[in-house]
């Protein structure tokens, strides 16, 4: 071959002598997940083309099974003996560059607005949710977050799959959900619904038929989730105050309280039925303080009257039945019975 053919080979192969470095590179992004593949392999998939080439344009004396590299750096042949038409050579390196180039682009898959795959996913996942098909509708708002983490309908997923999983009856999962996005989005204007759910989530659920077959009241349960949900809906209400979930909140305190202070009528009734007196009293006045307003302080006073003359203490005793004789009718009256807000 002479000096110029294997001279135009050469540069034509020079740009690819930087993919023989076998370090793993990334071809390219998509869904936001690197596709991680050895340029090794590449070249090797590539240079097997090009030898078949070579084997159709080189003499058999010269196109000896070997690298094609160590063809080109080969040493010339003497005038007369097969020289290797470098044009010929030139023209099928073209020919194979130009096959390669376009198998790459025609069986790779076709680009689409990665938009239009969350507004799809999303639409199928709220149709879930609409249904009441929860679990459905949770896989499919998870999986739209994985696919497509930054799009706009990935915010409003994460907030629907709080809802889900409190309707999926799921509460560690909402709670988590909830707490994530409160994390993640302080700023966001829908932040208020998250505090909102975290209330839900802990709200006294209305005694089913179980309850009302055995006449069991629910306020004699110790009352840990209610005093978790009413402490997240006083922070909605008071770092929220003109949300729309504000007044809702509001109306589950109420009830909240009311169902606080019953437990601690229970517990201070407990404690009478036993003769601790003391402690009954304690939680009676407890009552009083902390619950102040509810339909169980005219109750509590009666307890507090009660733990006094067991405790010979009637003078306070007395004094505590002329407070409920003067308020007889302001706490009968004036502070309704508050049902369950739907």
């Amino acid at each position: 071959m002479s000096r110029a053919g294997r001279l135009a080979i050469q540069e034509h192969i020079a740009a690819f002598y930087p993919l023989l470095d076998a370090a793993p590179g990334k071809l390219r992004k998509h869904s936001g997940q690197d596709l991680v593949q050895t340029k090794t392999c590449l070249i090797r998939w590539y240079y097997q083309i090009v030898y078949t080439a070579f084997r159709h344009c080189i003499p058999t004396d010269v196109a000896e099974p070997r690298a094609v590299y160590g063809i080109l750096r080969a040493p010339a042949k003497p005038a007369g003996k097969n020289v290797v038409d470098s044009s010929k050579i030139i023209r099928c390196l073209t020919a194979v560059t130009l096959a390669v180039t376009l198998s790459g682009c025609g069986g790779g898959p076709k680009e689409v607005d990665p938009n239009l795959g969350a507004i799809k996913l999303y639409e199928k996942a709220r149709q879930s949710m609409v249904t009441g098909n929860f679990t459905n509708a949770i896989m499919r708002f998870e999986r739209l977050e994985g696919r497509f983490p930054f799009s706009n309908q990935t915010k409003q997923a994460q907030l629907d799959i709080i809802y889900c999983y409190y309707m999926n009856r799921e509460p560690d999962a909402a709670v988590d959900a909830a707490d994530q996005f409160i994390l993640e989005n302080p700023t966001h204007p829908r932040v208020d619904y998250a505090n909102y759910i975290k209330g839900m989530v802990f709200f006294p659920k209305k005694p089913n038929k179980l309850y009302r077959l055995f006449k069991v009241d629910p306020t004699e349960r110790p009352p840990r989730a209610a005093r978790t949900s009413f402490e997240n809906f006083h922070y909605l209400v008071a770092n929220f105050p003109d949300s729309p979930y504000t007044a809702n909140a509001r109306q589950r305190m109420i009830y909240l309280r009311n169902y606080l202070a019953k437990y601690e009528l229970h517990v201070a009734g407990y404690y009478m039925d036993r003769g601790a007196y003391v402690a009954a009293l304690k939680r009676a006045q407890n009552v009083m303080v902390e619950y102040q307003g509810t339909t169980s302080v005219a109750d509590a006073l009666g307890v507090m009257i009660d733990a006094y003359e067991k405790l010979d203490l009637h003078e306070m005793a007395q004094q505590t039945r002329e407070v409920l004789q003067l308020n007889s009718g302001r706490l009968a009256g004036a502070i309704p019975s508050v049902a369950a807000p739907n």
